[in-house]
Formats: structure tokens, sequence, C-alpha cells
């Protein structure tokens, strides 16, 4: 859509602020916060898939409901943001 190769990783954060300029302003505005959104997430993945093998601990013993929450709000937020991008980019047509 704007000509950047998606990145073979969980984290995109990075390539956003890489790639600033070639979004439109209504995304560019907000990559500072979708890029923290993106780290974060990455970072408890695992531990959300699969628990903490070394601790013993299932992904339910480190996570809990407000957590999970909170994930999913954000994920959303990401969810949307991209919804509302691909809109802007496919102009009035929509194709």
């Amino acid at each position: 859509m704007v000509g950047v190769e998606y990145p073979k990783v969980h984290d995109v954060g990075k390539v956003l602020k890489a790639e600033r300029r070639r979004f439109p302003p209504s995304f560019s505005d907000r990559i500072e916060r979708l890029a923290d959104v993106s780290k974060e997430l990455a970072e408890n993945r695992a531990a959300a898939m699969y628990g903490v093998e070394a601790q013993g601990k299932g992904a339910s013993e480190i996570f809990g409901k407000e957590e999970a929450e909170a994930s999913l709000a954000e994920a959303k937020e990401v969810l949307e943001r991209a919804q509302a991008l691909r809109g802007e980019l496919a102009g009035p047509s929509g194709g």
C-alpha cells in the first residue's frame, strides 16, 4: 500500500518509525504510539502463548484479566488505525 516490505518480525515499530514519511499524516502522527504498542505486545507474545517454562508458569499465572483486557484494547486500537489507513489509501472508490 505504501511501498514498504513488511517485516518478518512481531515488533514492527522500528520499521514504522523508519518509514514514517511514506504514510499520510493521519497515520504518521500516531506512529510513536503504534510503535510502543507493537513493542509491548511483541515482548509479551511468547509468555502469553506459552508461559515461562523456566519458571514453571503458564500464561494464566503470568498475566491476569487486567493485562489481557489492556492488550486487547491496544490491539483493537492498532487494528482501527490500520483499517483507517487502508480506507484512506484506497480512496473514495474503495479499491
